[in-house]
């Protein structure tokens, strides 16, 4: 917009400046005005005729130089919306490249991901085989051998600290373990929190807890990631819907733990289970010391 007009005031003042020159050269009466001016036999008459010719002369210099200034202004303006037309198009590439590199790494480790997840299945089924037992049984007690681990390592702190909560009343007494109910449909990679839960929900009773249990777990879960699988405390790197510290503890759960809620609650539930005995423990313990 600045462009054009820039470029339209140019061309006005072209015009003007045009007007001017061929008024200097119009054949007029007895000839050019040049001529007429400087052929004059009568001296005074010839001085105030120069002096016409300079007024003149002055105006179409005055003319020629506001047509320049205007013919730059407009190329100026025009060389800078260039300019700028050139950066659009340069940081338009880059953040392109920039995702079709993001999108091919992320296929990359998903395809990682899940060739690391069939050649576990593939090894607790040879296992669950040599012992009589089923792939799920092993892979349950590799999860609770790893946590007991995690849970008895110097220090013992599994997990991070939230302080997002308000402080709860005390569990009610135990109740009977809830009926199974099927995981919500989202189950996987991607689940809201309120998908989240109600997994959880039906994952507590294979440890025979409750719903008295099940409300503990939620107060502490809401406390440290509000039951998001992404969730980072930047601070510490706790991450994951428990909070695990390290994080990458959760890979005894699965090769899917950055973004699986599914296998970050299999491992915050077996962690609780291995140091606090049950999610009411685990909570109770957070009330006192802002972590558990």
């Amino acid at each position: 917009m600045q462009a054009a007009e820039a470029e339209e005031e140019a061309g006005v003042r072209r015009a003007r400046l045009g007007a001017i020159a061929s008024g200097l050269y119009r054949s007029a009466g007895d000839g050019p005005i040049l001529a007429q001016l400087l052929t004059t036999a009568d001296p005074d008459s010839l001085l105030g005729r120069l002096g016409v010719l300079e007024r003149v002369g002055q105006a179409s210099a005055r003319s020629a130089h506001a047509a320049r200034a205007a013919a730059g202004v407009a190329a100026s303006i025009q060389e800078q919306a260039d300019t700028a037309a050139a950066e659009r198009e340069r940081l338009a590439v880059a953040a392109e490249a920039a995702a079709a590199t993001a999108r091919s790494e992320a296929d990359a480790e998903a395809a990682a991901v899940a060739s690391a997840a069939s050649a576990l299945d593939r090894a607790y089924a040879r296992l669950a085989t040599a012992r009589g037992t089923t792939p799920a049984r092993e892979k349950q007690a590799h999860l609770t051998e790893r946590a007991e681990a995690d849970a008895a390592a110097p220090g013992g702190a599994g997990a991070g600290g939230g302080g997002r909560g308000d402080a709860a009343p005390p569990p009610p007494a135990p109740g009977p373990p809830p009926a199974p109910v099927p995981p919500p449909p989202g189950a996987g990679p991607v689940m809201s929190p309120a998908q989240a839960q109600a997994h959880a929900r039906t994952a507590i009773s294979r440890y025979g807890w409750g719903e008295d249990q099940f409300s503990c777990l939620v107060r502490l879960w809401n406390r440290e990631s509000g039951w998001r699988a992404e969730a980072l405390n930047r601070s510490s790197g706790a991450y994951g819907i428990p909070q695990a510290l390290p994080a990458e503890k959760m890979a005894s759960a699965g090769p899917d733990w950055r973004t699986n809620a599914t296998t970050q609650i299999a491992w915050g539930l077996a962690y609780i289970k291995a140091r606090y005995a049950s999610p009411c423990g685990a909570w109770d313990h957070s009330e006192r010391t802002g972590w558990y």
